[in-house]
């Protein structure tokens, strides 16, 4: 048997197994935790190396587009800075030369004469339009086809081709719908109406570019004034929510960006543009009068032909939609559009219950005519007067011994003329001639008889009745 010394090593042995396996067994599992965290760090870190990538590529990207909109404001505002110079500089050009010939300064407001170009040609020198050989019409068609070159490359925005800019008309004449109070609420940008004189990239079918052409001068027609055109200047770098015309309607396109684009370009500079229809429409918009004023108006055309008068170019470039501006203007449109149809409706409505009934000719035969014929008129006999026992007899006045008159009313006639059947003697009876009618249906006095009353017998009672005073009712 084994001593009682050799049991006890062998039980610490024991016992000293089962806590080196118990920590061996710890150790492994803190090493099997410790392997998952770590893998769980190097995804974190992988996670952030690529959000990293993305601010990367994104900051890129923004640098990118900051530089492109730096460098087309360095290439563009040029442009529009020597244009400010110079019409700065037309006021102390112009005291020069009234200085030097010693005449009076040429105002806005001097009487023009002569034919209407050339009242046109003498209000622009008036405004300054003086050009050098430093003039900025020099490599007018290589400006716009480089802008137009640089317009057209730009990268669509994603949110821009949303919904189609001609989905609905928001109104059916060539103006600007006024807007409701909804609309001013959701309404985020100016608004900028385009007309005809916009035109759009082919290959944008959603209109994503487009360039808008702007007269430099305006005429005034009521003052005979020239005056500059500022409107579109204020439009540049802006945003603007852009309305168009097509086939006599108003059509919503979106939100858009302006660019400052070329200015004084001739309309024979715009390539394929400049045809004699934008001609005629500049021409129009240059005026802004109405159609008596043709002579004025084919004047302007003229001057756009020579290249007196020239456009600026502004550029559009679609950065989104305002679908609550879009859905609000439809809605009133359609609102207008019904209310419209319904007073047109009730006048025609009323016109037809108003209007003159025209009989419409029907033959008839003659058989129907003379049933329908009237009987033949009796004649007034008025008779003598009758006693009261003759009126109570008489089936035709019923006499009321209380009342003389036979009327209780005193305002009644208290006695109808009686028709008496005619006798074949004219003699026997008393009738009224036409000739004893007055003026207003009074009769006259009769002329007194001379002769004594004469006596005959009535037919029908068969006793003597005297003609007395002839009563006329």
């Amino acid at each position: 048997m084994p001593s009682l010394e050799a049991l006890n090593a062998r039980q610490a042995g024991l016992a000293m197994q089962r806590r080196t396996n118990h920590t061996i067994s710890l150790l492994r599992t803190e090493l099997s935790m410790t392997k998952l965290e770590r893998e769980a760090a190097r995804t974190e870190c992988a996670v952030l190396r690529m959000q990293h990538d993305l601010e990367r590529g994104l900051a890129a990207r923004y640098l990118a587009e900051l530089e492109s909109v730096k460098a087309a404001i360095e290439r563009y505002n040029p442009e529009v800075i020597n244009r400010q110079e110079e019409l700065c500089n037309i006021e102390a050009q112009l005291e020069r030369e009234a200085d030097i010939e010693k005449l009076p300064r040429p105002t806005l407001s001097c009487p023009l004469r002569g034919d209407p170009l050339t009242r046109m040609r003498q209000g622009l020198s008036y405004l300054g339009v003086r050009r050098g050989p430093d003039s900025h019409l020099i490599n007018g068609e290589a400006r716009y086809q480089e802008f137009w070159d640089w317009l057209t490359t730009r990268p669509e925005i994603e949110a821009a081709n949303e919904d189609a800019p001609y989905a609905g008309h928001v109104n059916v004449q060539r103006q600007l719908p006024t807007f409701n109070q909804e609309a001013l609420r959701v309404c985020k940008s100016r608004p900028l109406f385009v007309d005809t004189l916009s035109f759009w990239c082919p290959e944008s079918a959603q209109k994503c570019h487009g360039v808008f052409i702007c007269p430099d001068y305006k005429y005034d027609p009521v003052k005979s004034v020239w005056v500059c055109a500022d409107e579109s200047y204020a439009c540049g770098e802006q945003t603007r929510e852009v309305f168009f015309a097509m086939g006599g309607k108003i059509y919503y396109a979106g939100t858009y960006m302006c660019h400052t684009g070329p200015t004084h370009v001739r309309v024979h500079h715009l390539g394929a543009l400049g045809n004699e229809t934008l001609l005629q429409a500049i021409a129009s918009k240059t005026h802004g009068g109405g159609k008596r004023h043709g002579d004025e108006k084919q004047a302007i055309a003229e001057l756009y032909r020579e290249g007196t008068l020239t456009v600026r170019v502004l550029g559009l470039e679609r950065i989104g939609f305002n679908r609550q501006l879009h859905k609000t203007l439809v809605a009133d449109c359609c609102l207008r559009e019904r209310r419209k149809a319904h007073r047109r409706r009730e006048k025609r409505r009323k016109g037809s219950n108003t209007g003159p009934l025209l009989p419409v000719p029907v033959p008839i035969p003659v058989d129907i005519l003379e049933v329908l014929a009237p009987p033949p008129a009796l004649p007034l006999v008025f008779g003598a007067k009758r006693g009261r026992d003759e009126y109570e007899e008489d089936e035709e006045y019923e006499y009321d011994e209380e009342y003389e008159d036979g009327y209780e009313d005193d305002s009644q006639p208290w006695k109808v003329p009686r028709i008496e059947p005619e006798y074949e003697e004219e003699d026997e009876v008393w009738q009224d001639e036409p000739e004893e009618l007055g003026l207003h249906g009074e009769y006259y006095e009769e002329e007194e008889h001379d002769e004594e009353e004469e006596e005959y017998e009535d037919e029908e009672y068969g006793s003597p009745v005297k003609l007395e005073e002839y009563e006329y009712y």
